[in-house]
């Protein structure tokens, strides 16, 4: 069976619903689709995550593979659109969160929030954890949209040091938010 190509394991599990088959395509793009994760978010246990919801979604979207191209080269363009919509997603959340300018007296009781109000209070609770210099560099960029070139010119930075700037707080944000959760 481990001579078997893509297409064929595809075709099998598609005519048989035999899981080995599938089994099989996982093992062999398991550790490449966590690589990709990986770059994406710098977080193993989050790319192993990540690379569970994309099989799951391979699984429920196989029957559209049509072989125009190489299975990798497909799974790849999932891996790479899912990744994409988790760090939207994230990137959603931290603008909502500035946006909204939660301040630290409105936190609820668990039981009385939504999904997304825990996503933000979650947030809430990293964005505390900043320095008060990233956390303004943070609210300056999303909450009132000023650009990385204004910012640069305020600051008196150039603006590849603004970027840097503003590229580590997403990361300590983005860090900080994954261990309070």
């Amino acid at each position: 069976m481990k001579n078997l190509t893509d297409e064929e394991l595809i075709s099998l599990y598609l005519h048989t619903n035999n899981h080995p088959y599938f089994e099989l395509l996982y093992q062999r793009y398991r550790r490449k689709v966590i690589g990709r994760c990986l770059r994406f978010v710098g977080d193993l246990a989050e790319a192993e995550d990540m690379t569970h919801d994309i099989f799951i979604r391979l699984l429920d979207n196989l029957h559209s593979f049509k072989g125009d191209s190489r299975f990798s080269t497909w799974l790849y363009r999932i891996t790479h659109n899912h990744c994409q919509d988790v760090i939207r997603r994230q990137h959603i959340i931290t603008r909502a969160y500035i946006s909204y300018g939660y301040d630290n007296d409105q936190i609820a009781h668990p039981d009385e929030l939504s999904s997304v109000d825990m996503q933000i209070q979650h947030l809430q609770r990293a964005m505390r954890q900043l320095s008060e210099g990233e956390q303004q560099l943070l609210r300056t960029k999303y909450q009132l949209d000023v650009s990385m070139q204004q910012i640069a010119d305020d600051e008196k930075l150039t603006l590849s040091a603004v970027k840097m700037r503003l590229k580590r707080a997403r990361e300590r944000l983005q860090q900080t938010y994954m261990k309070s959760i």
